[in-house]
Order: structure tokens, then sequence, then C-alpha cells
């Protein structure tokens, strides 16, 4: 099994903690959405399951934000 590195969860932790997602106006957020998703796809397809769960998590919270 290939183990994520450090610095690849770190930058995507990075990058939802600075994202400002949750500070988007309600309309933008489904494009958001749409980029996550596409995100954690690639993320699952190569095999960085710790990612895409992070993804998964803050798409969840998008979506209950819309909701």
């Amino acid at each position: 099994m290939l183990e994520v590195s450090s610095e690849s969860k770190e930058h995507v932790s990075s990058l939802l903690r600075e994202g400002g997602y949750h500070y988007l106006p309600a309309r933008d957020i489904p494009k958001v959405i749409a980029d996550l998703e596409k995100q954690t796809k690639e993320a699952a397809d190569n095999l960085e399951f710790e990612i895409a769960a992070m993804l998964r998590d803050e798409i969840k919270k998008l979506k209950a934000k819309i909701s």
C-alpha cells in the first residue's frame, strides 16, 4: 500500500484551512464542490485515501452550508 507523504497531507490540510471556502457566497459553492469532487476522485485514483477523505469532509461541510 502506498503511503501519503506528510507533506501532501499538510498541503491539502492548509489548502482547506486557508481556502476560505466557508466565506464564499452561496452562488459560488456548487463550483467549488465540483472542483473538490474532481480532486477527491484524483486523490482516490492515486491511492491517496487520506487526502480524499479530507476533501470529502470539506465537501460535506459545504453542501450543508447551501442546503
